[in-house]
């Protein structure tokens, strides 16, 4: 279990009753422990609730663990070794947002032409970092992910 679904589940286990799922929207999880009586958000998350549900994503401090935690997994993988890169780069929104996908596909499994198409656009993101010089610090995540989806 990675870091961030790990801390995830022990925050929600700690309110009796409460579900810890994937959201199949803008968050990347959902859960039900606020009308269970829990208040607040697990430490490392950015929180919304709406309704009786709290959805919660990574926030990006997660970006380091995740990548530390996966390093060992990726010892001979080619592309995780090239974004290798991208590691210490500034953070913005086009690679979070693929980061994030990329985390539920984890969590939801992708078919394979699906895997497909989200490496592509992982790599056009890569190009654009690379030609235009700015962001690209979560791509080594991407890659992460996309080398867990082929274990």
């Amino acid at each position: 279990m990675n870091p961030i679904r790990a801390k995830a589940v022990e925050w929600a286990q700690k309110t009796p009753g409460a579900f810890l799922r994937c959201d199949r929207g803008a968050f990347l999880y959902v859960t039900n422990a606020p009308i269970l009586g829990t208040v607040g958000v697990p430490e490392g998350f950015i929180g919304e609730v709406s309704g009786e549900l709290l959805f919660l994503m990574p926030a990006d401090r997660w970006i380091e663990p995740f990548v530390q935690w996966v390093k060992p997994m990726c010892a001979d993988d080619p592309l995780f070794h090239d974004f290798m890169r991208f590691e210490r780069r500034a953070v913005d929104a086009a690679s979070c947002a693929l980061w994030l996908e990329g985390l539920k596909a984890l969590e939801l499994g992708l078919s394979h032409p699906a895997r497909e198409n989200y490496e592509r656009r992982v790599r056009q993101c890569a190009a654009v970092t690379l030609r235009t010089g700015e962001g690209g610090g979560v791509l080594i995540a991407c890659a992460a992910c996309l080398a867990l989806m082929d274990r």
